[in-house]
């Protein structure tokens, strides 16, 4: 899963941006499944990705607020596969979805970035060694890769 926290869809190839500002994005596009009509659950990070790896809405999870940490009752995706054999790692570049909040509960590997550092060439760069690094490449393997 590669979430891009705060990118605009208007600023897009994909969805009809007269600028090349995605060229990647856009040729990915053209062989992916593509939503026209996607909303988030928030308008901020954490309880938007509260839901997105919980399934729950913000009323329901409760990580709402700035001093919200995800609930240790409330399971996640990450858990649910790591149950069922799946090794989990996170690379986290937004201290908003961080340990801090509870973000890595289920993960094998959490990795997070400082604000310095939160380059994309890094952050695929780390990904990247711990693809190359996984023992077994036959098990199956939940990476979430949050980038700002």
């Amino acid at each position: 899963m590669y979430l891009v926290d705060a990118l605009r869809a208007d600023h897009l190839g994909v969805y009809g941006y007269h600028r090349p500002t995605s060229p990647e994005l856009d040729a990915f596009a053209e062989d992916a499944l593509v939503f026209d009509h996607a909303w988030a659950n928030s308008s901020w990070t954490r309880p938007a990705v509260a839901s997105i790896l919980t399934g729950l809405r913000p009323e329901i999870h409760l990580t709402n607020r700035r001093d919200d940490s995800l609930p240790m009752e409330i399971p996640t995706l990450q858990e649910a596969l790591r149950s069922k054999g799946y090794e989990t790692a996170a690379v986290v570049t937004n201290p908003n979805a961080s340990a801090l909040f509870g973000f890595d509960r289920g993960f094998d590997e959490f990795i997070t970035f400082p604000p310095d550092a939160r380059r994309s060439k890094d952050v695929h760069r780390v990904t990247e060694e711990w693809l190359s690094r996984r023992s077994d490449a036959t098990r199956p393997f939940f990476l979430y890769i949050h980038t700002v």
